[in-house]
């Protein structure tokens, strides 16, 4: 017969057993050790083009039949299919966070659809004669593209909310416009150039919600092709370009809220960067870097990685490429490659698969991988 005193001493030994397994596995979370994430699968028509997800759902463009037919699907997370739209054009989708969506097509046919593909309004926007217009969501959820773009001399803002309403701004003279993102400190930041022929140049500038012009940083001097890479919490600016006209040598820099540049790094080739956990991770000449806030580098890995892209979470970040793929005529894209997805720490690889045709496709807001079928 079992004692009070062999039934408290098994016991024990059980909850000493379960503490000590309870610090293992804080341990080691502690040291990053990452179980890959579960795959969630999507089944979408022939080739995909775009991705966007809102709170609850997940949205797919694809195309089939050699671009002749093209889909928007939505899912819910777990990727069980909601509905499907068919369209005669390729177009890219915007979701505001309740599910609902605009639909934008190359030259500014804009289809708004709510949270079950019922169309709420279509509209037309002639950009038949601009290159360089781009949409975004503003912080209001609104739809915003630049109606007039580099490298014309001054642009124009058109605003559009999900009800239809248009609203256009003002002429914004002597600054053109390629890109615009929102700025966490209230209003966007925009990007552009001017006539290569005439009178070359990069601008970065602030404006405020009504598209008034808070300041310019001109990069006339640090070289061209410039692009915005990414925006901090707290209103830094990270940008890169080509320095002196060379492909072969780039600089990253970052500006101030003010727009006043504040750091600066020679790099290597192509780069991409983005703010991760007060520092820096950096793609730069078959490495990754990561900075610390004033630039210094902190760790490097040596990496070969083709058309990479940053996802940059709390505690690690991504670097991936869903790979690029000949359709079955051999049509497009002329760029082939496997697709691969890393996922790293500031000292550490804790992730790291190849993908053939089938598989990886993007990273999610929640830092979860999605796959297709």
């Amino acid at each position: 017969m079992k004692t009070i005193k062999n039934v408290i001493l098994k016991r024990l030994i059980l909850i000493v057993l379960f503490v000590f397994l309870g610090i293992l596995f804080t341990s080691c979370d502690s040291h990053n050790i990452v179980v890959p994430p579960d795959e969630v699968n999507f089944s979408i028509h022939g080739e995909r083009l775009y991705f966007a997800e809102s709170d609850q759902q997940v949205y797919w463009v694809s195309q089939a039949n050699n671009y002749s037919v093209f889909y928007i699907s939505s899912f819910n997370k777990n990727a069980d299919k909601n509905w499907e739209i068919e369209r005669e054009e390729s177009g890219e989708i915007y979701a505001l966070k309740d599910g609902r969506l605009f639909y934008v097509t190359q030259y500014g046919k804009i289809t708004a659809y709510d949270e079950t593909g019922e169309e709420i309004f279509e509209t037309d926007l002639d950009l038949s004669g601009v290159s360089n217009s781009n949409f975004m969501l503003n912080q209001k959820e609104e739809l915003v593209v630049n109606l007039i773009s580099s490298p014309n001399y001054h642009t124009v803002y058109c605003s559009i909310n999900i009800d239809g309403e248009k609203t256009t701004s003002p002429k914004i003279p002597s600054l053109s416009t390629s890109h615009t993102y929102n700025y966490p400190l209230g209003g966007y930041i925009a990007e552009g150039f001017t006539d290569y022929n005439a009178n070359y140049k990069w601008y970065i500038y602030r404006l405020w919600d009504d598209f008034s012009v808070k300041w310019v940083y001109c990069v006339e001097n640090d070289g061209h092709n410039v692009w915005i890479d990414d925006i901090s919490k707290d209103g830094k600016i990270l940008f890169h370009g080509d320095e002196h006209g060379s492909y072969l040598n780039s600089f990253l820099k970052e500006l101030n809220p003010k727009g006043k540049v504040v750091n600066t790094i020679s790099l290597e080739g192509d780069v991409k960067a983005a703010y991760f956990n007060k520092k820096i991770v950096v793609l730069s000449g078959g490495s990754i870097k990561v900075l610390n806030p004033n630039f210094s580098i902190t760790t490097e890995f040596e990496e070969e990685f083709k058309f990479g892209w940053i996802q940059a979470f709390e505690d690690s970040f991504f670097v991936y490429s869903p790979g690029s793929y000949l359709f079955p005529d051999g049509s497009y894209p002329e760029v082939i490659y496997d697709g691969y997805c890393r996922q790293y720490d500031e000292n550490n690889l804790l992730f790291s698969k190849d993908y053939e045709q089938s598989g990886f496709a993007e990273i999610g807001d929640n830092g979860q991988l999605y796959y297709l079928k």
